[in-house]
């Protein structure tokens, strides 16, 4: 089973977006949330609903580093 599913993934995006949207109203930058390649890598494939042991197979790494990648997008 997935860490995170992609319901929530889906919803940390959209906040994401909003807090995106509202800071571009407030005249801040959007460059304060940043994201990898990797990670925006991660982010498709959970929210296509693969598990942890998938993606690391897809991306070639360990199910740590799947972990890891995950803990860093949802503190940014």
């Amino acid at each position: 089973m997935s860490l995170v599913t992609p319901i929530i993934c889906w919803i940390r995006l959209n906040v994401i977006r909003n807090a995106m949207i509202s800071s571009q109203s407030m005249g801040a930058g959007i460059s304060e949330i940043h994201f990898t390649k990797r990670e925006l890598e991660l982010l498709v494939l959970i929210m296509e609903g693969s598990s942890n042991e998938e993606i690391a197979q897809m991306l070639m790494i360990s199910i740590g580093t799947v972990k890891r990648y995950i803990h860093n997008i949802f503190k940014s």
